[in-house]
């Protein structure tokens, strides 16, 4: 820390409602790092994914990595919609995505 050639990241987490170092000003360790990008990621996929359902599908909800849409019955289709969840973006193409669809008269997972 002395050498001002090093850097140093400083993670603060704001869970109850102030910020506080990390692990008692330990910082972050890889893990938390890890978590952090591959949460960020699954948002981006997420988003676009609403972008290209809400058009055809009206969305009524979304839960973490879940995609509630209102349709009459006999609209569209489950194939259809997993379609379009999981079309690759150009930025991931070799990323692996998988997505499962179902149909209900109530959303009660």
């Amino acid at each position: 820390m002395g050498d001002d050639r090093e850097q140093h990241v400083v993670f603060a987490d704001n869970a109850a409602g102030q910020f506080k170092d990390c692990r008692n000003g330990a910082g972050a360790y890889g893990g938390i790092w890890c978590e952090n990008v591959v949460s960020g990621i699954a948002r981006d996929l997420l988003a676009a994914a609403m972008q290209r359902i809400e058009p055809k599908y009206p969305i009524v909800l979304h839960v973490h990595d879940e995609i509630v849409a209102e349709v009459p019955i006999g609209a569209g289709g489950i194939d259809e919609f997993t379609r379009l969840m999981t079309r690759k973006p150009a930025w991931a193409l070799d990323l692996p995505i998988a997505a499962s669809a179902w149909t209900g008269t109530r959303y009660c997972k």
